[in-house]
């Protein structure tokens, strides 16, 4: 369907419970009409459109796989089977698909199933089984994604270090300030951040010397999980990026100095 002046009325759609209408809209070239549109599809939370959401966790556009994921989530038990089902599909968006889907559904007969899907021969299939079971932060998934952070790509990595994050217990802090050596920064990103979630004192250090990493992103997402965990070590570490050649480097010193010493800073 090409886009043209009119957009779809999806409200009217939604009103008349036009199931077929909002699937037609589904494949509409505004990026902006098929989100509201799935979002739609989602709040009905029909039966009767429980097979086309599982049917647009195969679309092209990753809006629709996410919105019919999260949609199928909402519904509960009710979509658990044909959901796991997909898990076995040839289709790789199919299988990414119905492992964020499990995500949003938390049900702990989902976390095997997941744990395998880590080993996907597809790397959008084991970022999204990383995804999901970060949603379900259940401990038993935490040697599983502690292997997933060998990954071969780095989407996986990052999504398993999110999860892990995710996990209250301190078997995931080593691993975490490991994945800070990562060759992909996106990943240190990743590693950064959730470090500084964790609130516990011993990533303190390891922080301190991200925010001499090569990649400003990193220095100054260092400088606000330092922030975070308002501990005093961090103080003339800080007040050193404050001369860092990046702004926004030191907007985040800055702020994070504030943070621990309880005042404005000039």
């Amino acid at each position: 369907m090409s886009k043209d002046k009119s957009k779809p009325n999806i409200e009217r759609m939604e009103s008349a419970k036009d199931v077929k209408g909002l699937i037609e809209t589904l494949k509409y070239d505004d990026e902006e009409v098929r989100e509201k549109a799935i979002e739609t599809l989602g709040r009905m939370r029909e039966k009767k459109t429980i097979d086309f959401l599982l049917e647009a966790l195969r679309s092209i556009y990753w809006e629709v796989r996410e919105g019919a994921a999260e949609a199928l989530g909402k519904m509960g038990k009710l979509v658990l089977e044909p959901v796991t089902d997909m898990l076995k599909d040839n289709d790789v968006y199919a299988r990414g698909g119905a492992a964020e889907a499990l995500g949003y559904l938390k049900d702990k007969k989902s976390l095997e199933l997941l744990i395998k899907a880590l080993k996907d021969k597809d790397g959008y299939v084991r970022e999204k089984a990383a995804e999901a079971l970060g949603r379900l932060a259940d401990k038993e998934a935490i040697n599983p994604l502690i292997q997933a952070l060998k990954d071969e790509d780095s989407y996986v990595r990052a999504e398993a270090i999110i999860a892990l994050g995710n996990i209250n217990d301190p078997k995931v802090i080593e691993p975490l300030i490991q994945s800070l050596k990562d060759e992909n920064v996106e990943v240190r990103g990743a590693a950064v951040i959730a470090l500084g979630e964790t609130g516990d004192e011993k990533v303190v250090e390891p922080l301190i010397q991200a925010l001499k990493d090569k990649e400003s992103s990193i220095r100054w997402e260092a400088a606000e999980s330092l922030g975070w965990l308002e501990d005093e070590r961090a103080l003339e570490p800080l007040t050193q990026a404050l001369k860092d050649e990046d702004r926004k480097v030191q907007e985040s010193a800055k702020a994070a100095l504030e943070l621990i010493k309880g005042e404005r800073i000039p």
